[in-house]
């Protein structure tokens, strides 16, 4: 079975009713180098895409701007996504052709025949090296991922004592996936 994925694409508005980030801040951080530059003039934001606006749009407002939220921002941005496509609704699934060997069955049916392969079919769009959870500013400016929140903040070093912003990028994820409203990605099925 071969699978296609085709990531859903949001305009500059809908991204702004998405991630809460303005058209005039997303033109202001492409401008500035913290966003990727349209190629043809019309920007497009598939689910990485929304992710970043939305993870740096919360770590904006815990007074860590651009200049610092834009390095980690890739690394945030795909375990948000991860999350978000590990929500229900998530995933969509394109009809398969007429004639073609999966003709006829369900989408349930594609989705079970996806995942008997043994893998989520989350991990077969977005494969994030880790799926740490958090976000961790230290109280000494560093940022830092992290898997268990309690154990990280239990075993802080001396240096980094002091007051914490942690940002929950499950929860991201998962509001993420319900503001876009709809599939972040469609999976074609084909037995090609």
């Amino acid at each position: 079975m071969k699978i296609k994925n085709r990531f859903t694409t949001f305009t500059a508005g809908e991204a702004e009713a998405i991630t809460g980030v303005s058209t005039a801040t997303q033109r202001d951080w492409r401008r500035h180098g913290f966003l990727e530059r349209a190629n043809d003039g019309w920007t497009r934001h598939d689910a990485h895409s929304l992710a970043r606006l939305l993870f740096m749009r919360v770590m904006q407002e815990q007074g860590v701007g651009p200049t610092r939220s834009a390095p980690i921002a890739p690394s945030a941005a795909l375990r948000i996504e991860w999350f978000a496509l590990n929500r229900d609704g998530s995933i969509g699934f394109v009809k398969p052709e007429a004639g073609s060997k999966l003709d006829g069955k369900a989408p349930e049916e594609i989705k079970a025949l996806i995942e008997h392969r043994g893998q989520p079919i989350a991990s077969l769009i977005v494969r994030p090296t880790a799926t740490e959870s958090w976000l961790v500013k230290w109280a000494d400016g560093e940022l830092s991922l992290v898997d268990d929140l309690v154990a990280a903040v239990r075993h802080i070093p001396y240096e980094r004592r002091g007051a914490i912003v942690a940002v929950d990028l499950q929860h991201l994820g998962e509001v993420l996936a319900e503001r876009a409203g709809g599939p972040l990605v469609l999976v074609e099925a084909s037995n090609e």
